[in-house]
């Protein structure tokens, strides 16, 4: 029979349908009474997780055991709403593994663009192997003819590392920025 793993301090919430082994002191597991459907159960613990805030490395459990769950009488109904919230969650994972695909793609094209660059019609240039007239060498290698090497500091206006205000939070979650924040425009 599926479980819930609760981590005690970290919130984070699993479904688990196969053998495993407990890891940690924190892990408890949760199953549901038998007039609650399992990913039903899972959806609403994974939700309370989320809402009953962060109370740093203290234990949550008796934060979550005080949550207070609406869920309709019909098993059928209570397995719809977990199958339209399971292929919610599938189609993020499709989504994020998308997303850390086209993330490597542009890492790779940054690489080249920033290499090699780009000739007058905006193609990438080939690279130096078969077009060497097309750069010259440098301290950091073979880069196009017409770039320069310098530091971040020789191109920018300010290099800075910031004045360490860590905006506070009210008991309430809202951020609370210095007045001096807002005047400067740092809402970051």
């Amino acid at each position: 029979m599926p479980v819930i793993i609760f981590g005690d301090h970290t919130r984070h919430v699993k479904f688990i349908d196969f053998p495993f082994a407990i890891g940690a002191d924190g892990t408890q597991l949760l199953q549901p009474k038998p007039f609650l459907e399992d990913k039903f159960f899972y959806y609403n613990i994974l939700q309370a997780s989320n809402l009953i805030g962060n109370y740093g490395y203290d234990r949550h459990l008796k934060h979550l055991k005080e949550f207070v769950i609406k869920y309709p009488q019909s098993i059928t109904e209570q397995r719809k709403i977990a199958k339209i919230l399971t292929t919610v969650d599938n189609l993020i994972e499709k989504t994020e593994t998308l997303i850390a695909k086209y993330q490597s793609i542009k890492q790779g094209m940054m690489h080249e663009l920033f290499t090699r660059g780009v000739d007058a019609n905006g193609q990438l240039r080939p690279p130096v192997d078969e077009s060497p007239e097309l750069y010259k060498e440098s301290e950091l290698g073979w880069i196009p003819k017409g770039w320069e090497i310098v530091s971040i500091e020789d191109v920018a206006t300010q290099v800075t590392d910031g004045d360490h205000q860590t905006p506070v939070r009210s008991n309430s979650g809202i951020l609370l920025l210095s007045a001096r924040n807002i005047l400067n425009g740092k809402f970051f």
